[in-house]
This record gives structure tokens, sequence and C-alpha cells, in this order.
């Protein structure tokens, strides 16, 4: 939730109503060959707190995958890392992302003058 407010001399201090902001992870993943059943790991930030672990998946291409481990340490300069297992899956290339709390993790990388968006490659799985 985002508000703002105003404080100046000899006047009350006021504040705006609240309004609603998505924040969504980045992330980088550990490896971008696995074959199914192999295990990866997801570094995200912001870090993800304990009241949004419950309300954490994985989107592998269009498969939902429930994390085996997240791991925030107590060192709050540390990212949280997401574990997953690569569900059963025919050979190609799957965008992987993350959900937190309904919001996606963004999968593109903004390049050029002007800018243009592209599929970030270290975001994508390629299933051999």
């Amino acid at each position: 939730m985002l508000r703002v407010r105003v404080t100046r001399p000899d006047l009350p201090d006021w504040r705006s109503s609240g309004v609603p902001i998505a924040l969504a992870p980045s992330i980088s993943l550990s490896a971008v060959n696995a074959a199914p059943g192999a295990t990866i790991a997801i570094t995200c930030a912001p870090r993800i707190r304990p009241d949004q672990v419950a309300e954490t998946l994985v989107l592998f291409g269009q498969q939902s995958v429930s994390p085996t481990s997240i791991d925030t340490p107590a060192d709050a300069t540390q990212p949280t890392t997401v574990r997953f297992v690569v569900p059963p899956a025919a050979p190609g290339v799957y965008l992987v992302r993350l959900r937190v709390e309904g919001i996606d993790s963004l999968p593109v990388v903004v390049r050029g003058n002007p800018a243009s968006f592209d599929i970030d490659a270290q975001q994508q799985v390629t299933v051999p």
C-alpha cells in the first residue's frame, strides 16, 4: 500500500488515501538446461516473507509447480532461494516464472533505444 504524507511548517500533516501496488519479484535460475526430475534453484528479490510462503508457486511453461523448499536467510542482504523439481515435460524450451501472492516475475529484459522487450534467456529452461 502506497500513501503520501505531506508535512509543511505551521500546517497540520495530511495523508492521501492508500493505493495498492504490485511488486513483481526479480529472479535468476541456477540452471538453464535440465531434465525432468532435476532440481533447480531460483533466487529472488525482494525476499519472500513468511506470510507469503503458502502463496508461492513456480510456473514452468504452462504448468504450476509447488516449490520443494523456500529458504529466506536471516541475513537481510541475501535473497530468498526457491527450489523446485522440473516436472515431466517434452523436450523444448520452457519459460520459468515465480508467482508470489498472485504477482508473477517478469521474464523480460529491456534493450535498445527506443526500448524493446525481449524474453530473458536466463529465465528459460531447456529440457533435452
